[in-house]
């Protein structure tokens, strides 16, 4: 029996997925310490975040193999062996990798969620008028729940451990910070390097994880890298770290994404170290519910000061694989972010519902979105990134339910077919 020549490209594909995955993982990383928890979902501080990289890891490889023609119970099968035969290696026989069942799960999971979204494309991409609103309503209990996790992610994380301060610490992804910090203090107290921050001690707020972090420092003037100038952390979590990043300042305060095994979300103060160096920097961090204050003074009298908004947009940040401390990028994240989020939902609700419906649907769950739920939460109430994000998702997926209702009325007044769910 011939295979069609698509089918063969994509076995080629999905070998060339694979080769890409077996490269990715099974590089030796001889300088990583291994945890030695094969046992475990979520590993580590970060768990969260890698669970979910390994499902769009495997991704590509189950879309190659569902448009080879593998059924998804198959690809299941070959998506768990692969990923078995790494995380046996990973544990016996590459240096510095991880192996652990989390990892298993997530990677079948990618594999099977691939594979099945081509063989439901027909059902996802041409469905008729009444699965299109199905497929809308149930995207909108999805955006829902998610925004809501969201939401809640974004707020302050109570503090119950105790933890360190640490005075320009070497640490991965930074470079070392050649400046000099002359003193640091938490909610007015002291805290020299080493010392114990015991949130039985501290102030109720601070218990809230709600706390303001000051600096006297002078800042390295030689590199534009990433520095490390301060954290408070312990062996399991952080608390709050200060950047220098060139002429910005970045803060991070633990958030209750956290407590997800997920990235709490930096922010930045852009020109905070700006200018000539005419003396030490005087810099505050306050961690609020709904946003975060930073201001930056010099010897000069000089003063840079911003309240950043915690809206939902920043949930990005939050599962986003890589940390991005760039300044410039964080709004058009979320604006990116959002955009994507409410697409699927603006072409489902394109196909199916008559008229100014659609509108008032899609009106509906941005204002949610945008408001709704963030006040609910605590959190800002969303801003010109998000709202952009929001309408420019809802304009473009609209944009393509007509391209597509255009086609089927163009093929005889027939809708294309819809195929199954399930193969």
């Amino acid at each position: 029996m011939r295979h069609r020549p698509s089918s063969r490209l994509a076995r080629l594909a999905a070998l060339a997925f694979a080769a890409v995955i077996a490269f990715a993982t099974l590089w030796p990383l001889p300088d990583q310490p291994q945890t030695n928890e094969q046992l475990c979902v979520i590993c580590g501080a970060l768990g969260g975040i890698d669970f979910l990289s390994n499902i769009v890891l495997f991704l590509p490889l189950g879309i190659a193999l569902g448009a080879a023609g593998v059924r998804v119970s198959r690809a299941l099968l070959l998506g768990a062996g692969f990923s078995l035969g790494i995380e046996i290696l990973q544990w016996q026989v590459v240096a510095g990798r991880d192996a652990s069942l989390g990892d298993l799960v997530s990677n079948t999971m990618g594999a099977v969620v691939g594979a099945l979204a081509v063989t439901s494309h027909r059902v996802l991409l041409y469905p008729s008028p009444r699965m299109a609103r199905r497929l809308a309503s149930a995207m909108t209990v999805v955006l829902v729940v998610a925004a809501s996790v969201g939401a809640w992610a974004l707020r302050p994380a109570p503090v119950f451990w105790k933890y360190w301060s640490q005075w320009a610490p070497t640490r991965h992804g930074f470079e070392s910070f050649g400046g000099e910090l002359l003193a640091l203090t938490l909610n007015d107290r002291p805290i020299p390097i080493g010392s114990v921050i015991d949130p039985t001690r501290e102030t109720a707020t601070f218990s809230e994880g709600i706390f303001q972090v000051d600096a006297r420092l002078v800042p390295d003037s030689s590199s534009p890298g990433a520095l490390l100038i301060a954290r408070a952390g312990n062996p399991i979590d952080e608390e709050f770290e200060l950047v220098q990043r060139g002429r910005d300042l970045l803060f991070r305060a633990r958030r209750n994404a956290a407590r997800l095994s997920l990235r709490s979300p930096v922010v930045a103060l852009p020109g905070a170290f700006g200018g000539r160096p005419v003396g030490p920097v005087e810099i505050s961090a306050y961690a609020g519910v709904a946003r975060i204050e930073l201001v930056a003074g010099n010897a000069a009298g000089v003063i840079t000061a911003d309240s950043i908004p915690l809206t939902l947009g920043r949930t990005w940040q939050v599962i986003f694989p890589l940390d991005i401390r760039d300044p410039s990028l964080h709004g058009p994240g979320a604006m990116a972010f959002l955009t994507v989020a409410i697409l699927p939902l603006a072409y489902w609700a394109g196909l199916g519902v008559i008229g100014s419906a659609t509108l008032v649907w899609l009106g509906s769950v941005a204002l949610l979105l945008l408001g709704g739920l963030p006040m609910l939460a605590g959190i800002a109430v969303g801003g010109p990134w998000d709202a952009a994000g929001l309408t420019l998702g809802s304009a473009i997926g609209l944009a393509l339910a007509r391209v597509s209702a255009a086609r089927t009325s163009g093929s005889g007044g027939r809708r294309l077919p819809t195929g199954t769910l399930l193969r």
